[in-house]
């Protein structure tokens, strides 16, 4: 019928990994509803973490849960984007703001590099600071840390791991509780709990 409503990305991302049941990749996901943009994937896979329906695995797929094939049996529609409400925004110049830009604007970068982009302080101190905050981004599936490494400087360094920044939400760097393990972003309202993801 020309009258019928195309479901919503929500709803077909959803479907797609409900159809599965196992667990599948962005890339899977990108393949399969190749009319979305892979930001949008990204966004909805995010949201849907958030509300219980989809979680992440330790090898970066994703996963319908048991709440999930109910939602979509039941006709999913999203609801209100939950919001960050009590969090401050990023400082501007902070060392995640620092971070976040420098991958929004590199997309692919050693962390070499990264450091030598973002460190004008303590270099121990930042360094631990820029790893952390890279894990948290890891295990939140905003980046991906790729296997191939860069020399190091030292002999007995055993190279740079580089990041591949997977979902760019907006200007804003996510901020990050580790007590809760809970990522929230303020460019689309959204805590992104990766409190299950093993380190």
């Amino acid at each position: 019928m020309s009258g019928a409503r195309k479901p919503g990305a929500g709803a077909r991302v959803l479907g797609n990994l409900a159809t599965a049941k196992t667990a599948i990749s962005l890339d899977e996901l990108a393949v399969n509803l190749n009319d979305l943009k892979r930001n949008k994937i990204t966004a909805v896979v995010s949201r849907l973490i958030t509300d219980s329906y989809v979680v992440r695995r330790s090898n970066g797929s994703y996963q319908v849960t048991k709440e999930g094939i109910a939602a979509d049996a039941a006709g999913y529609k999203p609801g209100p984007q939950r919001k960050a409400t009590g969090q401050a925004k990023p400082k501007p110049n902070s060392l995640r703001q620092k971070i976040w830009k420098t991958l929004r604007l590199r997309r692919r970068i050693s962390t070499l590099d990264l450091l030598a982009n973002v460190c004008d302080g303590d270099p121990k101190v930042q360094r631990d600071g820029v790893y952390k905050y890279l894990k948290a981004l890891e295990l939140a599936g905003y980046v991906q840390m790729l296997g191939k490494r860069v020399a190091g400087t030292a002999p007995t360094s055993n190279g740079y791991k580089i990041a591949l920044l997977l979902n760019d939400t907006g200007a804003l760097a996510p901020m990050v509780n580790w007590k809760t393990r809970r990522l929230t972003d303020p460019n689309i309202d959204q805590i992104i709990d990766f409190s299950e993801v093993s380190l």
